[in-house]
């Protein structure tokens, strides 16, 4: 035990003591991530907002009088009254124009003569990768379902006798939804996240605390040490895993800092339900111990894989070329509850590496875990974790493993 106080002060005393790894272990995810989501908010909502204020620029074939007065009233401007298709084309393409409408002719006649058959066309033309003015094109649907609307009490006196039924809903919250106190969006997003801060936080510094000081030479010196060279790897395990928890905790803080300024991002007016749970994310008691131990679980497993890639690799580089593709397929397996939310989770599933502590943190967040969940990813997790210690320990005693050269 002595020996393990030793190592792990030694090994602490140097991470922290190095102000340039302290800065980028520690600083830089904090600040990279506040930046980033700064200015991502700022300038979605800057966007959202010209796109409200900025009159539309549309070119209009065939105006009828009925409409010809209302296109102000949407902030819609009439450029030009008539145009070949192919210079509209080119306006379009050159973002100097937002839209081209081509009415039917004598539209006007025809809305007032309509019974049955083909009803009276509208044709409009925009550009779909400019999404300034995507998004601006929704007031010339306004516009239209306004014009509806007038042409229905027109006919019927009344736009209420176009209504068949009216439905009355009524949200009722259950019991279990009271804990769901973050979910849809973030519910899906925060494990992908977390997954990636975890790992990120656990690369650097456990390729450098092991491949990096076999390249340097300084790891064939602690071996010198009388301690016992498990103790030694398992206590690098332990150093490296506070560091990437603390890691987390850092990244953490930049997405708090940044949460009001990236509101604009996750508020999405299509997104039922996100705003709610961007505005009230808190969590219970029992999801902050389950969503801990999941991490806590994760992160040594993590620790241990990058360790095990770390120890065999000669050289920084090659560690770096052998965790990369499990970097890839970390990120991927993250991916998944995202892109298939209605997947149902078995049993069996949660114990199987990373995609458990995935799927239970993504429970968790929803309030639809349970503790033989969070034990069976914490038992399953621990074992790899395990394993890999025990290949470890098998392998630090190979010369040609410690001594590659």
């Amino acid at each position: 035990m002595r020996g393990v106080s030793i190592v792990l002060g030694k090994e602490l005393r140097r991470i922290f003591t190095d102000r340039r790894l302290v800065f980028n272990t520690f600083i830089l995810p904090m600040l990279s991530i506040f930046i980033m989501y700064s200015l991502m908010g700022f300038f979605a909502s800057k966007m959202i907002d010209n796109a409200k204020n900025d009159d539309i620029k549309i070119i209009v074939n065939h105006t009828p009088k009925s409409l010809s007065g209302e296109f102000k009233k949407f902030g819609i401007k009439i450029v030009s009254t008539s145009d070949k298709y192919d210079d509209v084309k080119q306006k379009l393409y050159d973002k100097k124009i937002d839209g081209y409408l081509e009415f039917d002719k004598e539209f006007d006649k025809k809305i007032e003569n309509y019974k049955s058959g083909n009803v009276p066309n509208v044709k409009l033309i925009y550009n779909p990768k400019d999404k300034k003015s995507s998004m601006k094109l929704n007031r010339v649907k306004m516009l239209f379902d306004d014009f509806k609307t007038n042409i229905i009490v027109k006919r019927l006196g009344d736009k209420n006798f176009a209504n068949v039924l009216n439905l009355t809903r009524q949200e009722v919250e259950l019991k279990k939804d009271s804990e769901k106190s973050v979910g849809g969006f973030i519910g899906m997003m925060l494990p992908f996240f977390l997954t990636m801060f975890i790992f990120s936080g656990a690369l650097g510094i456990g390729i450098d605390s092991i491949a990096g000081e076999k390249e340097r030479g300084t790891f064939a010196i602690m071996l010198i040490a009388p301690v016992d060279r498990s103790v030694i790897i398992i206590t690098k395990i332990i150093s490296i895993a506070i560091v990437s928890v603390l890691s987390t905790i850092s990244s953490f803080v930049g997405i708090i800092l940044s949460k009001p300024f990236a509101d604009s991002i996750l508020k999405n007016p299509g997104m039922s339900g996100v705003d709610k749970a961007v505005s009230n994310s808190s969590f219970t008691i029992n999801q902050l111990v389950m969503l801990f131990v999941v991490m806590m679980s994760m992160t040594f497993l993590f620790v241990s894989l990058i360790s095990i890639l770390s120890l065999y690799a000669k050289t920084v580089k090659e560690a770096n070329t052998y965790v990369s593709p499990i970097y890839l397929v970390v990120m991927m397996i993250s991916f998944l509850p995202m892109y298939m939310p209605g997947l149902e989770a078995k049993t069996f599933m949660f114990a199987i590496p990373i995609y458990n502590a995935i799927m239970c943190m993504m429970k968790i967040l929803n309030g639809e875990a349970t503790a033989l969940m969070v034990l069976i990813t914490f038992i399953s997790s621990l074992a790899f974790t395990f394993l890999l210690i025990y290949i470890m320990r098998r392998m630090i005693y190979k010369e040609s493993v410690v001594f590659p050269s």
